[in-house]
């Protein structure tokens, strides 16, 4: 038996990380199941086959029983895995529930994010570039503070975009901002790399917009969602 501090420390240990992980325990009649990964609204129960391939196990406890979003963030998370096999475990969780957050609120798939990162800065949140833009998705210092202050962010100068989360919040904002602005994905992806004030003289001078950035970024969108459907198999 374990000593009374030891065990008390063990408990607590045990309920913080029931915290962070995702899914609601919710318990179930005897002989049902522990486990499953399940939606909510899912009222089919858990088959024999889930057993066999290892989804699911016999239990008269609990069934983990995920909201949607929950479920998305773990498919996302398995495509970051499979990007990114170096990126710990707590990281991905975080950085995929945040992901799957931005894409709900501004409407935009978790992978095309991903795609604009990796082509920004090759998911290095110390990344910087020879024009001194930042972070993960290579936000100008002059840009994030604007988008800091508009969103209610605290900012500590230009050292504030080497948080990934934050970089990753106010980078999908600003996409999203231009998208608005000039009314597609194609055109804002252009603005997000040349800047809109370019773009703008651009469109007022009827010169063609370069086009590399955008396409780079969107067939690696179309890399990542191969990668990504092969990986939640």
């Amino acid at each position: 038996m374990l000593p009374m501090v030891p065990a008390v420390m063990l408990a607590f240990v045990v309920l913080v990380m029931e915290s962070e992980a995702p899914g609601a325990k919710v318990p179930v009649q005897s002989a049902s199941y522990c486990c499953a990964v399940t939606t909510e609204g899912d009222e089919a129960g858990v088959s024999d086959e889930s057993i066999r391939e290892g989804r699911a196990t016999r239990s008269s406890g609990f069934r983990v029983v995920y909201t949607r979003r929950e479920s998305r963030a773990i498919e996302v998370s398995r495509f970051l895995q499979a990007l990114n096999p170096e990126l710990r475990e707590l990281d991905q969780r975080r950085l995929s529930a945040l992901l799957v957050r931005l894409g709900e609120h501004y409407g935009y798939d978790p992978a095309l994010i991903v795609a604009v990162i990796m082509t920004e800065s090759s998911f290095d949140p110390r990344s910087r570039s020879h024009m001194g833009a930042l972070g993960l998705m290579q936000i100008l210092p002059a840009t994030g503070q604007s988008l800091a202050i508009e969103t209610q962010r605290p900012w500590s100068g230009e050292r504030t975009l080497f948080d990934p989360y934050l970089n990753l919040s106010l980078g999908v904002r600003y996409l999203a901002k231009l998208q608005k602005r000039f009314g597609t994905l194609d055109v804002a992806l252009v603005a997000y790399n040349y800047g809109p004030s370019r773009v703008d003289v651009m469109l007022r001078r009827g010169e063609p917009l370069p086009t590399e950035y955008t396409r780079r970024v969107l067939t690696r969108y179309r890399e990542f969602l191969a990668l990504r459907d092969a990986s939640s198999l």
